[in-house]
């Protein structure tokens, strides 16, 4: 509520100054639905997700990114239309790993676990995007999803998530790929064993 601006109502985006008050420099954002994620890029912009359609009025992907005020960056267009995105991982060059359970409207339009998108928000044709399969212990209704991706050297990445493979190669949650999405020897024979709970 920022009645004297006339920012009353319910909002996605919204600044806090240093000081934990809500930042009445800035202009808050709406959108009509729940904003879920959403990352800081290297230039200052963000990259977000959303169970939206609309962000301040215009039509939006899940995915998309926004300009360091919170206006809607028009020239990024991601094409997913369904699921969840749960990590980020941004690059220096403007491209961005989105990990999750996810699907486009154009091609490839099955699930997607992790991509690396370009700067204009398509998916990196040099990236091959790894297939995961559930591990055997979990309920059918499970889903395969990427929750975390972290940073190794020389470009390699780091999955992690519920999954007990990827590429057919046996991961059991984590896995390490290159930066042409090749799975790479590394935590094979790593399986951490089933659990009784979360």
């Amino acid at each position: 509520s920022d009645s004297t601006r006339g920012f009353v109502g319910f909002y996605d985006l919204i600044w806090f100054s240093n000081t934990g008050y809500l930042d009445t420099t800035k202009v808050h954002r709406q959108s009509n639905g729940i904003m879920w994620e959403f990352k800081e890029l290297p230039d200052g912009k963000f990259i977000c997700s959303c169970s939206c359609t609309q962000y301040e009025g215009h039509a939006v992907d899940k995915v998309f990114r926004v300009h360091p005020d919170g206006a809607l960056d028009t020239t990024f267009h991601t094409g997913i239309n369904a699921g969840n995105v749960y990590a980020y991982f941004p690059l220096p060059d403007g491209r961005v790993y989105v990990g999750g359970n996810f699907r486009r409207a154009a091609a490839p339009n099955y699930t997607l676990y992790l991509v690396r998108l370009l700067p204009d928000g398509s998916l990196d044709p040099a990236f091959s995007n790894p297939h995961l399969t559930i591990p055997s212990y979990l309920p059918s209704s499970s889903s395969r999803v990427v929750r975390s991706i972290r940073p190794w050297s020389d470009g390699a990445i780091i999955a992690c998530g519920q999954f007990d493979s990827a590429d057919g190669q046996e991961r059991w949650g984590i896995c390490m790929l290159d930066t042409s999405g090749q799975v790479l020897p590394a935590f094979g024979n790593c399986e951490i064993g089933p659990f009784t709970s979360q």
